[in-house]
């Protein structure tokens, strides 16, 4: 087995992943309590190098991204003096539900749905956010018959998890819990957080560091083409070799 070639093929894909994480939290810059994705690597399988040595030293195979790291730090805030946007400042999650599947997110850009006759609070795309009963906020009608948006500051449930960064990312800026993470836990210490109301959390994403990140990924990608390049060109002249 040419083991040159096989590191660096496995370069390319890992670096390629890492390009794709970088991409992906740069495109969310501007996306409301996004949190970015750090890639985290890792050594591939080893091989003997000298199988007959008392010593026996490993040598490498490769690379691989493991996964990616959550950076849950608190984003900035800005008011909209909208009163339909909430930002978390502090520990927790908005919990949000569709289809009997409920997820988890920092964005509290929401919005109002109609159902029926009932109106529900819900996130832009029409996912329900929940109270602290893990159920529903319905909108009750004013004297105009109209859906009255007052204190629901108080009635929004906030979620907290013991490993938050251990989360699984999902589509539309929201995550799931896993193993890791444990289980959601209904946010009962004030002390912990503070919902703030007409404001949302701005995305955690430095564009100054993602492209600094780009560069290094870039570089690598390219060392790792070169090594693949190398090792062809040298499997060829053996090839070609006569006795």
């Amino acid at each position: 087995m040419n083991i040159a070639f096989y590191t660096g093929a496995s370069g390319l894909g890992a670096f390629q992943e890492y390009i794709n994480l970088i991409g992906n939290n740069l495109s969310n810059s501007n996306t409301a309590g996004y949190k970015p994705v750090q890639a985290d690597f890792e050594n591939l399988l080893y091989t003997r190098m000298y199988v007959n040595s008392d010593q026996r030293p490993l040598e490498g195979t490769g690379v691989r991204v493991r996964g990616g790291n959550l950076i849950m730090e608190q984003g900035s805030m800005r008011q909209t003096e909208r009163a339909l946007d909430f930002a978390i400042a502090g520990e927790g999650f908005f919990g949000v539900e569709r289809g009997g599947a409920i997820s988890y997110t920092r964005d509290g850009e929401f919005a109002m749905s109609k159902v029926g006759d009932d109106y529900y609070l819900t996130t832009v795309d029409g996912a329900f956010v929940l109270d602290q009963q893990g159920q529903r906020i319905q909108l009750p009608m004013d004297d105009n018959d109209m859906p009255n948006t007052e204190n629901l500051k108080d009635r929004l449930g906030v979620f907290q998890f013991a490993n938050p960064e251990a989360l699984q990312p999902m589509t539309s800026n929201r995550y799931v819990p896993t193993a890791q993470s444990g289980a959601a836990q209904v946010a009962t210490d004030q002390e912990n957080y503070k919902i703030l109301t007409q404001t949302i959390e701005l995305s955690k994403v430095s564009v100054a560091d993602e492209m600094t990140d780009m560069i290094i990924a870039q570089r690598g990608f390219q060392f790792s083409a070169r090594v693949v390049q190398a090792s062809d060109e040298i499997e060829d002249i053996v090839n070609n070799l006569r006795k």
